[in-house]
């Protein structure tokens, strides 16, 4: 009896506890079409689980984060396969610095075979909070 009057006030509950998401986004306007940007604010000091759910909302315009939150810095560079006759290619650069409190990385491929893209992501500590910023440029 007591298992089930504990399961029903948990399910009872659980809707309101996801009702009070802990990450909160909104769009910014900027002057034009090539360029989005996002601001977010983490309730609480998790610097994963602020992560996770950046990735999580909104996860079509995210596919080139890690899935896991990078733990050290590192500088990645590459180049795609050769699109064309005379051997164009994209050229993709991937930085991320990680420190105790914050975390930046940056996407950035040139567009010579596809439509240059860059990508920059901004979490930073701030109290009980975390604040993210996400700046996305393509054409």
């Amino acid at each position: 009896m007591k298992k089930q009057l504990f399961t029903a006030l948990l399910l009872a509950a659980a809707p309101a506890i996801w009702a009070d998401a802990p990450l909160a986004c909104r769009d910014i306007p900027t002057e034009d079409a090539v360029h989005q940007k996002q601001e977010c604010v983490f309730q609480g000091s998790d610097m994963n689980a602020a992560y996770q759910a950046f990735r999580q909302h909104d996860a079509d315009n995210k596919a080139w984060l890690p899935k896991k939150m990078p733990a050290k810095n590192r500088t990645q560079k590459w180049q795609s396969a050769t699109c064309d006759d005379e051997g164009m290619r994209d050229t993709t650069i991937e930085k991320h610095q990680v420190s105790k409190n914050a975390l930046y990385m940056e996407y950035d491929s040139d567009g010579l075979c596809a439509s240059p893209y860059k990508a920059q992501f901004r979490m930073q500590q701030q109290g009980k909070q975390i604040k993210i910023q996400f700046d996305r440029y393509e054409s």
